[in-house]
């Protein structure tokens, strides 16, 4: 991985940060004690329902409370 690559052995520390969604929990959950979510500001929010989006058709799921998020189109 990259902190490898770098020299970084983060075993060794106390507390790691990155801003990610979710694709860091395979290579981080397995050596941490502990995995805190927090939303940051940035081009992406965790929360997908804050994206101020202008031309989605609602409802939509995630946005939405639908019955059947799933459709067959």
């Amino acid at each position: 991985d990259l902190f490898t690559h770098l020299g970084v052995d983060l075993t060794t520390k106390r507390i790691i940060s990155v801003k990610s969604t979710n694709h860091f929990h395979a290579a981080f959950a397995p050596i941490a004690a502990e995995v805190i979510y927090t939303d940051a500001d940035g081009p992406l929010p965790r929360d997908v329902r804050k994206v101020p989006y202008q031309k989605v058709q609602r409802p939509i799921w995630p946005l939405d409370d639908v019955a059947d998020p799933v459709r067959i189109v």
